[in-house]
């Protein structure tokens, strides 16, 4: 599960305890946060499991101690598990993994030009085979050896590159200098989408980081908001395209938890999302304060 930079502890709790019992049992109404660590002991009591944390940062408001002895209670009830269990510990500072007291920390660095290309060309090309295209593997390899090695802008390079086959286009991005970092990466293929995705994508700042959002509802908002132009069918339908065309290009990605689908927003792509949308968007969190756009 997906920690990110601001901590939640009735969340994390809450998505362990529903993963516990495989997403068959909701706790939303619990609100008493000792009650949610009660039913996770009972939980995991004996049970062999392995949690992935992803993405953990520190409080940096907190003293490194207070950031480990809040972890500590948060994962106390899982001291309840079998001796044989294992948490897996994501993160972009080594100093969260000395707070957490990790065993065998492990330094990762981006992925192999090969490796990215594949990615690239499966996001790209998808099923298609690729030997039907030699120009656009050439260029391809030329555009995964720009990334950095980061997985996260062959994704999205690559969904911007699946509505094209022609050569020109993709030189045009081979021969652009915005590789040296992903936010520019990033940027890029946000102003390369049309007008009206550009609006819907932005208004998505509105949610927290790893906001886990429903389609439906948030077609609704774009709709309330004047985003969605009909040309044929309903609003909804166009609204089903607009998101459609977002998911392609990895602005979105899917997350299915038990019998339900989520979509979530990378920790990166909700970064853009804030960038593009400071002069119209602002949202207020806990007692943090914020500059409101001028209206």
């Amino acid at each position: 599960m997906c920690v990110s930079s601001h901590l939640d502890d009735m969340r994390i709790t809450r998505e362990i305890l529903q993963a516990a019992t495989d997403w068959k049992v909701h706790y939303d109404g619990i609100v008493n946060f000792d009650r949610l660590q009660k039913l996770l002991v009972s939980a995991v009591a004996g049970r062999r499991f392995l949690l992935v944390l992803d993405d953990v940062w520190d409080d940096n408001e907190m003293s490194m101690w207070d950031n480990g002895e809040r972890w500590r209670k948060l994962l106390a009830p899982l001291q309840n598990g079998n001796q044989e269990s294992r948490i897996i510990v994501t993160t972009r500072m080594k100093m969260v993994a000395d707070m957490l007291g990790v065993r065998m920390p492990v330094m990762l660095g981006g992925l192999e030009t090969k490796e990215n290309w594949l990615l690239l060309k499966k996001c790209a090309l998808g099923s298609e085979n690729s030997r039907e295209h030699p120009r656009l593997q050439d260029i391809g390899r030329k555009i995964a050896s720009n990334l950095n090695g980061s997985p996260l802008a062959a994704r999205v390079i690559g969904g911007r590159l699946s509505n094209t086959r022609i050569a020109r286009e993709w030189n045009n991005i081979s021969e652009t200098d915005i590789h040296g970092d992903i936010v520019s990466t990033l940027l890029s293929s946000y102003y390369h989408l049309p007008q009206h995705l550009q609006h819907c994508f932005a208004y998505c700042s509105i949610f927290p980081k790893n906001w886990k959002f429903e389609r439906k509802k948030l077609i609704k908002m774009w709709i309330a908001q004047g985003f969605v132009h009909m040309e044929n069918g309903s609003m909804e339908d166009a609204g089903i395209e607009y998101f459609k065309q977002l998911l392609a290009r990895s602005f979105f990605h899917t997350l299915r938890q038990g019998n339900r689908t989520h979509y979530v927003m990378h920790d990166l792509i909700h970064d853009l999302a804030q960038i593009v949308s400071c002069c119209d968007c602002a949202r207020m969190e806990g007692n943090k304060s914020k500059t409101i756009p001028s209206t």
